[in-house]
């Protein structure tokens, strides 16, 4: 990370940090698929006035705000559902680690781009990553899958907003995306009566906070870093997830530990 200055090493670091803290605020939520629908809510209304502030959008970019928006709805049905039973450190982990696999992979597929031996050992390291987090602790098949479901999302959302973003500003692009997101997710809260619970919650507006603080620090870092230096160090969320969630021992964060490094080595590679 030599070429990563101090300032983008911080503001990656800190993403890292606030990613982790308001997915567990999900998960530790009595109410896990209402906490992330009013997460939403709160993360489109606190992005609003910044991107009415750089706004800049070409009418290119709709179809990949549309398909961004999907799969931003499946992604956040996916993982307010993930998390209601079963443990956030494997269900993050496993998420994680399979968007860049995928990314990649698709990359390779699709667009015939070569696939370096770092990115290769760095892919058998995620594989093996997971498959020692499903060994350790109480770790079940239904996590492992909901984690590698959430994951494909993960990589469509990243293949569409890596397009959308150079047909528009990066806080219009997502401010676009989030709108029928929050409002489809404010719908289905007072379909159940749960508005009032759940918007007025100080920790749903902690969780919206967070999604945009991520999200802005990682944009700052970007302008001054290059991107898989900035993407390698904001994935460290994997292992502070496992060490704060306190599941499954040294065990699991060891496991967790061996899927940041694969993930580390695709992005780098």
């Amino acid at each position: 990370m030599g070429n990563v200055p101090g300032s983008a090493v911080a503001a990656a670091l800190c993403a890292a940090v606030v990613h982790a803290t308001w997915n567990l605020a999900v998960a530790r939520a009595d109410d896990t698929e209402g906490r992330m629908r009013a997460g939403s809510v709160w993360a489109c209304a606190l992005l609003i006035p910044l991107a009415l502030l750089t706004w800049g959008a070409e009418s290119a970019a709709i179809p990949f705000m549309a398909a961004s928006a999907l799969a931003h709805l499946v992604y956040f049905t996916a993982l307010g559902r993930a998390y209601r039973t079963n443990d956030v450190d494997l269900v993050y982990a496993v998420s994680r680690g399979t968007g860049p696999v995928l990314v990649l992979l698709i990359s390779v597929l699709a667009l015939s781009e070569p696939i370096s031996l770092q990115a290769t050992i760095g892919v058998l390291a995620v594989a093996g990553g997971v498959l020692g987090l499903k060994a350790a602790g109480h770790a079940t098949r239904p996590a492992v899958l909901w984690g590698l479901a959430i994951g494909v999302t993960i990589a469509g959302y990243t293949l569409l907003d890596a397009e959308g973003v150079e047909r528009a500003e990066p806080i219009s692009f997502l401010v676009v995306v989030l709108i029928p997101l929050a409002v489809l997710n404010l719908a289905l809260l007072a379909h159940t009566g749960a508005v009032r619970a759940q918007i007025v919650q100080p920790a749903a507006a902690a969780v919206g906070t967070g999604m945009i603080s991520a999200y802005v620090l990682v944009l700052w870092a970007l302008q001054r870093a290059p991107a898989p230096g900035v993407a390698a160090l904001r994935e460290t969320s994997i292992v502070i997830v496992a060490g704060a969630a306190g599941l499954g021992g040294g065990r699991r964060i060891a496991a967790a530990a061996v899927v940041l490094a694969g993930v580390v080595l695709i992005v780098t590679g």
